[in-house]
C-alpha cells in the first residue's frame, strides 16, 4: 500500500505520466485503415519502384495484407501498371475485405483523371459495393452520380456552386468541406470551370454573378495550389469572361485582381504566361476569346493604377480644385482605352498612408527613392500610344518620353524624378530624355492634348473647360 500510495501522489503532482490507453491507439488504426474519404498521407520507407520489383503485381493473391493494401491505393498513379488492375480488384472482390473496398473507393476519389480510362473501371466496381462501403459513401452515391466518370465529376462541381445543396450533403455525410480534397474534387471543379466559360450569363443579374465569383474563388482556396494551378486558364476566363460587357462594381474587382495576380502573376509583367494559358484554352477547349477576356484585366489594372494616384493625391494635397482638372484630363483618355499601361510610383509618406486603401496589395504600386526626391512626392506614370507619361504629384512638370527612350513600366524601385532605375545615373546617360516637359500652368489642356495629338495621333475627346482649355 505504501507503494500504491506513493505512485499515486507522484502522479497526482505531475511527476508521473500514464500510458496511452490501448483504445486511443485503436481509434487511430481504424481511421488509418478505413478512413473517411481523405488522402492517406502516411510515407511508406520502402520507395515505389524498390516495392514493385519486390512483389509481383501480376499475382496479388501472393502479396501481404500491407502489400496488397499499398498496391490497391498506389498503382493508379502509374500508367505501365494499368495492365494489372483487373487481376487485382478480381482479387479484392474475392476477399470481400470492407477496408479492401474502401481503399479502392478512396484511390478512385483521390487519384481520380478524367482522362485515364482505368478509372471508369474502377468506378463501376466501386458502384457495385456501394452497399458495403458504408458512410461517406453511401450518403454521397444516394444524391451524385460519383462512380460515373462522364457525368459524375460535373454533377459534384454544381453541387459544391450550391452552398446550401453542398453544406447538406456534406453534413449528411459527417465530413467538411476540408475533405473535398484529391483528383475528382479536382476534376470536378474543371466541370465547374468549363461549365461557367461557355454558359449564357444573359438574364443573369449582377448580384449574382458576384456571388458565384465568389463562391468560385473561394472554392479555389479550400481546394488549394494542385487545383488553382491545373485550372489557371479556366479560372481566369470564368472570374472575368462575366464582365465583359458589363461593369463590375469596384469591391468585385479589386477582389478578382488581387486573387488572379497572386495566383497566377501580373499579366503586365508576366505576359507570356498569360498567353500561353489563351493558346491552352483554345486548344483544349476550343475557347477562342481568352486572349480578349485576359485583356481585361490589364484594363482593370491600368484604371486601378491611375484611380490609386488621384486618391492618394487628393486626400494629400491643399489644392482639390487643381487635381479634380487634372483627374479628369487623364480620366478622359482612360475612358477610351487611350491609356494602354499606368504604373503608380509613391514616396514614401504615399506608401505609408496607401496602407489604410482597402483592395490594395505592394504588387499594385512601385517606389520613388534617391535623395534627390521630396518623400511626399509621387508620380503617376502612363502609356498612350507610343508616349510615356509621368504627371508628378505637388510641384513638377509633366515629362513625356517616346519610345525607344522611355523608362520601364511596372519596375518596383525608382530612382528620383528622372525615373531612372539604373541605380543613380542620369536618365541622359541611360537615353531617358524627355522630349517634352510641360507645367499644369495657364490653358494647359490644350497645350497637352495638342501634342499627344501631334505625337500619336490620339484625339482628346474630355471636357474642355474654358479656363483651362482657352476657349
Amino acid at each position: 500500500m505504501p507503494g500504491l500510495s506513493a505512485i499515486a501522489l507522484k502522479w497526482q503532482t505531475g511527476g508521473m505520466a500514464l500510458p496511452p490507453p490501448p483504445q486511443i491507439r485503436a481509434i487511430i488504426k481504424v481511421t488509418r485503415d478505413w478512413g473517411s474519404i481523405g488522402i492517406d498521407n502516411r510515407v511508406d520507407p520502402e520507395p515505389w519502384q524498390a516495392f514493385i520489383d519486390r512483389i509481383d503485381p501480376a499475382e496479388p493473391s501472393r502479396l501481404s495484407r500491407k502489400d496488397l493494401r499499398r498496391l490497391a491505393t498506389e498503382i493508379w498513379d502509374f500508367p505501365e501498371l494499368q495492365a494489372y488492375v483487373s487481376g487485382l480488384v478480381e482479387h479484392c472482390a474475392t476477399l470481400g475485405k470492407r477496408t479492401l473496398d474502401r481503399r479502392l473507393a478512396r484511390a478512385y476519389w483521390n487519384r481520380f483523371r478524367s482522362d485515364a480510362s482505368v478509372f471508369s473501371y474502377l468506378g463501376q466496381y466501386c458502384s457495385s459495393r456501394v452497399s458495403t462501403l458504408g458512410s461517406p459513401w453511401t450518403e454521397i452515391s444516394a444524391v451524385l452520380p460519383v462512380w460515373d466518370c462522364d457525368i459524375g465529376p460535373k454533377a459534384l462541381g454544381l453541387l459544391l456552386l450550391d452552398v446550401n445543396k453542398r453544406d447538406a450533403l456534406l453534413s449528411r455525410a459527417k465530413l467538411t468541406l476540408r475533405d473535398m480534397q484529391g483528383g475528382y474534387v479536382e476534376a470536378a471543379f474543371s466541370a465547374l470551370l468549363l461549365d461557367r466559360c461557355v454558359r449564357t450569363i444573359r438574364g443573369h443579374s449582377d448580384a449574382a454573378i458576384c456571388d458565384e465569383t465568389e463562391t468560385i474563388i473561394q472554392l479555389a482556396e479550400g481546394l488549394g495550389a494542385g487545383a488553382i494551378q491545373g485550372n489557371a486558364g479556366l479560372i481566369a476566363y470564368a472570374l472575368l469572361k462575366p464582365w465583359m460587357d458589363r461593369s463590375a462594381p469596384a469591391e468585385h474587382k479589386d477582389m478578382i485582381r488581387i486573387f488572379l495576380i497572386k495566383e497566377f502573376g501580373d499579366p503586365r509583367i508576366n505576359s507570356n504566361q498569360w498567353l500561353s494559358r489563351a493558346n491552352a484554352l483554345s486548344k483544349k477547349h476550343q475557347i477562342t476569346d481568352a486572349a480578349d477576356v485576359f485583356r481585361l484585366l490589364n484594363r482593370w489594372l491600368t484604371e486601378r493604377s491611375v484611380e490609386l494616384f488621384f486618391e492618394i493625391i487628393a486626400d494629400t494635397t491643399e489644392r482639390k480644385d487643381h487635381w479634380k482638372a487634372r483627374r479628369a484630363f487623364w480620366n478622359a483618355y482612360l475612358a477610351t482605352d487611350a491609356i494602354s499601361d499606368a504604373w503608380c510610383i509613391l514616396g514614401t509618406q504615399a506608401e505609408r498612408h496607401v496602407k489604410r486603401i482597402s483592395g490594395i496589395s505592394p504588387n499594385d504600386f512601385g517606389k520613388v527613392e534617391g535623395s534627390n526626391i521630396d518623400s511626399g512626392h509621387s508620380a503617376l506614370l502612363m502609356r498612350i500610344g507610343d508616349l510615356v507619361i509621368a504627371d508628378w504629384s505637388h510641384v513638377g512638370a509633366v515629362r513625356f518620353w517616346k519610345d525607344p527612350n522611355t523608362p520601364t513600366l511596372y519596375s518596383r524601385k525608382y530612382y528620383g524624378k528622372n525615373l531612372d532605375k539604373g541605380g543613380g545615373y542620369s536618365y541622359a546617360k541611360m537615353n531617358h530624355v524627355p522630349v517634352k516637359s510641360m507645367s499644369h500652368i495657364g490653358k494647359w489642356y490644350r497645350k497637352f492634348s495638342d501634342f499627344i495629338k501631334q505625337e500619336t495621333g490620339i484625339q482628346y475627346s474630355g471636357p474642355k473647360g474654358a479656363d483651362l482649355w482657352g476657349w
